[in-house]
């Protein structure tokens, strides 16, 4: 703050205490303005934290305690229905003529059991993997 810009030493005086009185009420940038105050990314790291703690609490609730025999069943399931699809794929090429409307929708049809089916085994892997299904008879992972 120039002492040119005042008139007297009792303006410039003034004016320094008036800034100080409103650097101390106003925040500067990149400090908390409190002890509650919370930036964006920690307010995201709280709510993928409040997800996890519910995710766990909501499927612990739905889901009782998996067997590993379900989980290899519904693995086979994933394979068996991939192996339909490709075995239908390839009966494609012993026809002779056009594919027909019923050809195009059995494949779809297979294919989105397929596609469903990975999708889902792989969602069962990561539930396992973060915890969110407990598997009877498996100790628990030590962090």
């Amino acid at each position: 703050m120039p002492f040119a810009e005042f008139a007297d030493l009792k303006s410039l005086d003034a004016a320094r205490a008036a800034r100080a009185a409103r650097k101390s009420v106003e925040p500067s940038l990149g400090a908390p303005q409190s002890r509650r105050a919370m930036t964006s990314a920690m307010f995201l790291r709280h709510m993928e934290e409040v997800e996890r703690e519910t995710s766990r609490d909501r499927v612990g609730t739905i889901v009782s305690t998996v067997y590993p025999k379900e989980v290899e069943g519904v693995i086979r399931r994933a394979s068996d229905t991939r192996a339909r699809y490709l075995a239908a794929l390839l009966d494609i090429d012993k026809r002779k003529g056009p594919l027909t409307t019923e050809d195009v929708d059995s494949l779809r049809n297979l294919r989105g059991e397929w596609e469903e089916m990975d999708h889902g085994v792989q969602y069962l892997k990561d539930a396992i993997a973060k915890g969110l299904v407990t598997i009877d008879g498996l100790a628990p992972e030590r962090y």
